[in-house]
């Protein structure tokens, strides 16, 4: 019983964590379009992505895929973001 449950907890936070790491689309498209990023805050991205990498290398360390899937769509998402920062800034 116990382990059906955690399995589909598994499931469950795996797909919110995909979901809300759809989130930053609109924040990457909009930065795309805009070509400026005067309001982002670099710092935020950044940190946000190294740690979403480290959770993600302990998620591999531990082969927990729920943890290495959410991480790897929230890192991709906080990468691009912090990307454009570093490429549209004072432009």
């Amino acid at each position: 019983m116990l382990e059906a449950y955690l399995e589909i907890l598994a499931i469950l936070s795996t797909a919110s964590s995909v979901v809300v790491s759809f989130a930053y689309i609109p924040q990457i498209l909009k930065i795309h379009k805009i070509k400026k990023v005067d309001e982002l805050s670099f710092p935020l991205f950044f940190l946000s992505f190294v740690s979403f990498v480290f959770w993600m290398l302990y998620g591999i360390a531990l082969m927990n895929w729920p943890l290495i899937i959410a991480d790897v769509f929230g890192g991709i998402g906080c990468g691009i973001i912090a990307l454009q920062y570093l490429i549209y800034k004072e432009r």
